[in-house]
């Protein structure tokens, strides 16, 4: 099986540059699966409704949701209703959604996983991810070995412990959190783990916010609303092809430029 997955997508360079490359991407790779990260898809600060239909339609068979997952009034009645939209398994529970999918495609069975890491989240306190691994990958297996995790987490001394612990028991474990694409990728045990995978959107920006407003909150402490930048756009995220034993065989790094731009992209200075 192919599966494409594309990094943390933030506000709208993200879904611009979803939208001018990933049929060229499709065409090249040719995915059974396509798998995108939509934690910050709406205006960096979760996922809309609006949004999570518009990125439906741009080609995704699963968009997976992290610790914004409930920030939006509308996607919390929506996480009820609809098949392609999964947030962390290790949620408090019960809430709104699902925590793991099966996707059918290319003749064979995907079982995702979204886990939430424990470290450095001052406003989400998830359960134990190895314990809701453990759970979740139970059921899917009944059905397919081969499962991928997207483990969203802030700290790489986690993410590099539930590496450990999942290699072997699933395809890959793919990081996401930080929005930077590290250069870890490896495949042990027939299991692919990576750090990070990045971010789609501004890559010359801080997070893909502008700098100045961010720089004032540190270095200052006062409050300030971030801006979205439009400088040096770029799709970034992994390709991967596994056996039907659910093995990883091998990898590739996917970072593209988008050298377009909308007409009227709103503010776009990094240097304001």
């Amino acid at each position: 099986m192919k599966i494409l997955y594309i990094a943390e997508l933030v506000g709208r360079p993200g879904g611009f540059v979803l939208k001018s490359l990933l049929p060229a991407l499709k065409s090249e790779y040719r995915p059974d699966v396509i798998l995108i990260q939509g934690d910050s898809a709406s205006g960096g600060w979760g996922l809309s409704s609006q949004n999570a239909w518009g990125i439906r339609k741009m080609g995704a068979d699963l968009i997976i949701l992290a610790d914004q997952a409930y920030n939006k009034k509308d996607m919390q009645e929506m996480l009820e209703e609809v098949p392609f939209v999964i947030r962390p398994f290790n949620l408090p529970q019960p809430g709104p959604g699902r925590g793991w999918k099966i996707v059918a495609a290319g003749g064979a069975k995907l079982g995702v996983i979204s886990l939430l890491g424990q470290n450095g989240f001052s406003r989400t306190h998830a359960d134990n991810p190895i314990r809701a691994f453990d759970v979740a990958r139970e059921k899917i297996v009944k059905d397919t070995d081969l499962v991928i995790v997207d483990f969203h987490a802030l700290s790489t001394a986690e993410k590099s412990t539930f590496f450990h612990y999942a290699r072997g028991k699933c395809s890959a474990v793919l990081g996401s959190g930080t929005r930077v694409p590290t250069a870890d990728g490896q495949i042990v045990s027939g299991t692919f783990t990576l750090t990070d995978a990045g971010r789609t959107g501004s890559f010359l920006s801080c997070g893909g916010f502008v700098p100045q407003p961010e720089i004032r909150r540190f270095s200052l402490g006062l409050h300030e609303n971030s801006e979205e930048s439009w400088e040096g756009l770029e799709i970034q995220g992994v390709f991967l092809e596994l056996d039907e034993q659910g093995k990883t065989e091998q990898f590739l790094m996917i970072r593209q430029e988008c050298k377009s731009r909308p007409h009227d992209p709103g503010r776009n200075s990094t240097n304001d």
